[in-house]
């Protein structure tokens, strides 16, 4: 069923902003946080369609299994000097870095891992995330997510 987009009670938009009319049922297309964000404007997500985020349970093997909203930011020098590669999110800004094992080093030196920076950290202790999205110490076990293929 089609019916105009209703904003929630006591809401006014800003004078500057415009707001698309809305053409399909707003439950089922559009969140009220969307129509605050100028870059939704014109872009369709349902509820049941996630945010590209990644299961950190099982994450990709590599980089190149990454969605095209993650971005190589990778520093020029970093990028000359090793295999390790920074990605950031383009959506969400989510920070993170994958660090390629070398075959001649134990533990995880040698295995392929990810690691998940914690937007909110103010010291080496609370550095990345796990896989559960907790923060964890950079170097610690639990900063290194290593994908279930390796």
């Amino acid at each position: 069923m089609l019916r105009p987009a209703k904003a929630p009670e006591g809401w006014t938009a800003p004078p500057d902003m415009l707001v698309p009319p809305v053409t399909r049922d707003v439950t089922d297309v559009v969140r009220v946080e969307d129509l605050t964000d100028p870059s939704s404007v014109g872009a369709e997500r349902t509820n049941d369609q996630a945010p590209d985020e990644i299961d950190w349970e099982n994450p990709p093997a590599n980089p190149s299994e990454l969605s095209s909203d993650w971005e190589d930011v990778t520093h020029p020098e970093k990028a000359k000097n090793t295999d390790n590669r920074d990605f950031k999110n383009k959506n969400t800004g989510e920070e993170i870095t994958f660090d390629k094992g070398k075959e001649d080093k134990p533990g995880c030196e040698g295995t392929d891992h990810w690691h998940r920076h914690n937007p909110n950290s103010s010291s080496k202790g609370d550095k990345n995330l796990d896989t559960q999205g907790n923060p964890v110490p950079k170097g610690s076990k639990k900063s290194h997510i290593v994908p279930k293929t390796n």
